[in-house]
C-alpha cells in the first residue's frame, strides 16, 4: 500500500509542474497511471483493513470459545475451581481443566462447584477423594485393605506410630482446607496422649490415637476418638473430639501454600490392643 500511494506522491507534482508543456497523449497517459495507482491504494487499504477486521473477528471468536467452553476443554482451561464458580454458576461439581501458571500443562482436576463450607463460598479443588465404600477404592502404600466388618483400611505396621497418605494441590496455591474423615476405632483408643511421646512431643510423633491432617508437618487438623488430656500445644483448637463419625472442618491458614496435604493414622499401641480403621477422607482447597 505505501508504494501506491508513493507513486500517487512522485506524479502529482509532476502533474501541477508540466500541465502547459504535456501533450494530449502524454496526459492521458498520466491520467491512466494515476488511476492505475488510486486503484492500487483502495485494494491495499482494502486488503489492511479486512486483515485488521478478520484479526478482531478471531479474537472475538476465540475469547467466546473459551467463555463457552471454560474448562470444559484442554484448549480452554480455567485458572481455577474459584474462577469456574464466580464465572459459569451453572456448572455442576465434576473434573474440568485447570491451568495454575501460564505456560504449564493443565490439570484435569475435581472441581467442588455446588457446597458451600464455612469459610470461601463455593468453587473447591478436590485434592482428596479417598472413599471405601466405592468397591473400586484400594488402599494406598503403607495401608492394607480390611473386608470385615466392611472394607476398611488400616496401618501396615502392627507397631505403634503413623503411617502417611499425601494428596496433591496440583500447584494450587490455597489458604483454605476444609474436609471430612470417616474412621472406626478398635478396642480401647485414647485421646492425646503424652506418657510414650518423647518430650518435647512433637507433630513428627505419634501424638495422638486418630487421624492427623498436616502440610509439610504443618498442623491443620486433629481427629481424635475421645476428648481427654489437653492438646499439644501446636494442635491449639483445631480438632475434633467426638468420635469419627464424618464431620466437616474448615481451617483458614497462616499464609498461602501450594503444598501437598498429608493424612496420618497414628496409635500408641500395637495393632492387637488397638487400632485406627479408615473409610473416608476427603479434601478441598482454595
Amino acid at each position: 500500500m505505501w508504494g501506491s500511494i508513493l507513486f500517487i506522491a512522485l506524479i502529482l507534482p509532476q502533474l501541477g509542474n508540466s500541465q502547459s508543456t504535456i501533450n494530449e497523449q502524454q496526459w492521458r497517459q498520466i491520467q491512466q497511471e494515476l488511476n492505475e495507482g488510486l486503484y492500487r491504494v483502495q485494494q491495499d487499504l482494502k486488503e489492511e483493513i479486512t486483515k485488521v477486521i478478520d484479526n478482531e473477528i478471531n479474537v472475538d471468536c476465540e475469547e467466546l470459545q473459551r467463555v463457552k467452553y471454560l474448562g470444559k476443554q484442554w484448549k480452554y482451561p480455567a485458572w481455577s475451581c474459584a474462577e469456574l464458580a464466580e464465572r459459569k454458576p451453572d456448572y455442576k461439581n465434576g473434573y474440568y481443566w485447570v491451568q495454575v501458571n501460564q505456560g504449564d500443562a493443565p490439570d484435569l482436576v475435581f472441581c467442588d462447584l455446588e457446597t458451600e463450607f464455612s469459610q470461601g463460598g463455593k468453587g473447591w479443588l478436590k485434592v482428596a477423594n479417598f472413599n471405601m465404600t466405592d468397591p473400586n477404592q484400594e488402599c494406598p502404600s503403607q495401608f492394607t485393605l480390611i473386608t470385615q466388618p466392611k472394607r476398611l483400611c488400616i496401618r501396615q505396621e502392627p507397631q505403634q506410630g503413623c503411617s502417611s497418605m499425601h494428596f496433591s494441590s496440583f500447584g494450587n496455591a490455597y489458604r483454605l482446607v476444609c474436609g471430612t474423615v470417616r474412621a472406626y476405632a478398635h478396642s480401647s483408643l485414647d485421646g492425646f496422649y503424652r506418657y510414650d511421646c518423647p518430650n518435647p512431643c512433637t507433630i513428627n510423633h505419634h501424638y495422638v490415637d486418630g487421624v492427623s491432617i498436616t502440610h509439610r508437618r504443618k498442623h491443620i487438623w486433629t481427629y481424635v476418638r475421645h476428648c481427654g488430656d489437653a492438646p499439644p500445644h501446636f494442635v491449639g483448637n483445631s480438632y475434633s473430639c467426638h468420635g469419627f463419625s464424618p464431620r466437616s472442618f474448615c481451617r483458614v491458614l497462616p499464609q498461602p501454600t501450594t503444598d501437598s496435604l498429608e493424612v496420618r493414622v497414628c496409635r500408641d499401641q500395637v495393632r492387637e490392643d488397638e487400632d485406627v480403621r479408615l473409610e473416608l477422607v476427603e479434601l478441598y482447597v482454595q
